[in-house]
């Protein structure tokens, strides 16, 4: 398993996050926009190679969306709140599941095995996520996934005010 921490930047006008390997050092970055109404977000690697883009859907219907799109703005999949059980992404060449398995814990299903979790992380001052994946996945794939989930929790967390 590898494992990363996805951390929200305290200062950013563009609401940009660091990813970090267990050793503290940088392996993505992600660069979002200062004025984003779909809060869009691009991960890119160490070289500033886009790997992916996630942005919220424009309207939704009872429950808030994301997109993943590739480097070329394609759409990969459509993340969609699952109710009470999770989340599923719609469109993807895998059957890619989300469930819940305790307060701040989300287990990720390919195909009906698991293949790592995600922890949100109790930090005062910004959003904070480890994600623990199978390192022979599509690590980049994942980390877009983790963005995504975290869009649409604060589009909720933001609609339901």
């Amino acid at each position: 398993m590898m494992k990363l921490f996805i951390k929200n930047k305290i200062m950013s006008l563009g609401a940009g996050s660091t990813v970090k390997n267990e050793a503290g050092e940088d392996v993505y970055r992600v660069k979002g926009k200062w004025f984003s109404p779909t809060k869009k977000k691009i991960i890119k690697d160490m070289d500033g190679n886009v790997l992916y883009k996630v942005r919220n859907k424009w309207f939704n219907f009872l429950f808030n969306k994301a997109y993943i799109l590739d480097s070329d703005g394609q759409k990969v999949g459509k993340v969609t709140n699952d109710g009470l059980l999770g989340f599923k992404i719609v469109d993807y060449t895998d059957n890619v599941v989300v469930q819940h398995s305790a307060v701040w814990v989300r287990e990720i299903y390919k195909n009906g095995e698991l293949i790592g979790t995600t922890t949100r992380n109790f930090d005062l001052w910004r959003d904070s996520f480890t994600l623990d994946i199978k390192d022979d996945e599509d690590i980049p794939f994942y980390v877009a996934l983790v963005i995504a989930l975290d869009n649409i929790r604060d589009k909720d967390r933001n609609s339901s005010r």
